[in-house]
């Protein structure tokens, strides 16, 4: 424990990367809601963190020096991380990137005699069996295991072998206020949302043309008002081969390629349905984004985000797989009823457990009582 714990407590925050992921947006939030009453220090696994300036760090100070993070979990460097650890109240590791910080805690937390720590996994990270051997010895000791759903919390009761008592499931959050209304139908350079219109929106890089298929179908047999709008960080020849296809099916003038969102990607709130047909870093926002917008969600079952969505058994699921996604959309673009009906309990459901200040509230209530515990 620090010697200034009762004025000041300090928080030691390892993370596999920063600021991109995540797990780096959760804490940055978490960490910014303390004020000055706890002290955040930041180490990153990558070695980008040498370039982290202290306006991109927000509310962290950098800890420097420290240990090196990765390679095969010797005796030496794992005792030499454990010893890093000292002086510090509290310590917060995030993800399989930062898991051999996790080993070192477990493996010399009585010897040193450490801080409680809590680890965070909110990416899947590696599947193996080996990854899977190696998370549950190194959480051994670990006095909180924090998931954002319930597929990781299937993997850190079964896979992972973790006891109930130790796994807290904490959904993402996010500030649901600025998406009560829709944004200016200009919101997004380039693309205008003329009165009448209606928008598939997929935020995606359509480097996969065949997944688009069944998406093409269905506007094929819609009506002119409804347009494709695929939004993301996709390749000039990714866009080619999209616009080639509408074009094939008589479709270049409802099929738009906008690139990445702009401005917190407020276009989210023009789409009358969401498709999420790929996961990357941005997915679970931007399906809580649309949730919020109060907007119709459609998700592939293999997503981890997909687990955010509700299921309710007046309008059915919004999970599709690949031999129901044509049938499943058009279902929904047919029937404005049950659009409005999705939107609704999505836009419920993102202010009951989705909204950023229940997030923050739910990981001090957790941190605090481990600290206390740790005194």
């Amino acid at each position: 424990m620090s010697e200034n714990a009762a004025a000041c407590p300090r928080i030691l925050h390892i993370f596999s990367r920063y600021p991109v992921g995540v797990a780096a947006r959760r804490a940055y939030a978490v960490a910014k809601g303390s004020g000055e009453r706890i002290e955040h220090c930041l180490v990153v696994v990558e070695s980008s963190a040498a370039r982290i300036t202290a306006d991109i760090a927000g509310p962290f100070r950098i800890q420097t020096p420290f240990p090196g993070l990765t390679g095969w979990p010797t005796l030496g460097r794992l005792q030499n991380i454990a010893r890093a650890l000292l002086g510090f109240d509290l310590v917060c590791t995030y993800d399989y990137g930062a898991m051999n910080a996790v080993m070192a805690h477990t493996a010399f937390s009585r010897a040193f005699a450490l801080p409680p720590l809590i680890h965070h996994e909110f990416e899947q990270g590696p599947d193996s069996r080996r990854a899977d051997w190696y998370r549950r010895i190194a959480l051994g000791n670990a006095a909180r295991l924090i998931v954002p759903d319930t597929r990781l919390q299937s993997a850190a009761l079964v896979d992972w072998q973790q006891p109930r008592s130790k796994v807290t499931l904490i959904p993402e959050g996010i500030d649901c206020r600025p998406w009560s209304k829709p944004p200016p139908r200009d919101v997004q350079p380039g693309l205008m949302k003329r009165r009448g219109e209606k928008w598939v929106g997929v935020v995606s890089d359509p480097d996969r043309l065949d997944r688009f298929d069944p998406v093409l179908e269905c506007l094929e047999h819609a009506g002119d008002d409804w347009h494709l709008i695929v939004c993301g960080n996709s390749s000039p020849e990714s866009r080619a081969a999209l616009r080639a296809e509408a074009e094939k099916r008589a479709l270049a003038h409802c099929v738009h390629i906008p690139g990445p969102l702009t401005g917190e990607g407020k276009l989210i709130g023009l789409f009358d349905i969401m498709l999420l047909l790929d996961e990357d870093e941005g997915a679970s926002l931007n399906i809580m984004r649309a949730m919020a917008a109060g907007t119709a969600v459609l998700a592939d079952s293999s997503l981890n985000a997909a687990a955010l969505l509700p299921r309710d058994s007046e309008t059915g699921s919004p999970i599709f797989d690949s031999e129901t996604l044509k049938d499943t959309l058009a279902d929904l673009m047919t029937d404005s009823q049950l659009r409005t009906a999705l939107g609704r309990i999505n836009r419920d459901r993102a202010r009951r457990r989705h909204s950023l200040p229940e997030m923050k509230e739910s990981h001090w209530r957790l941190y605090d009582g481990v600290l206390k515990a740790g005194q």
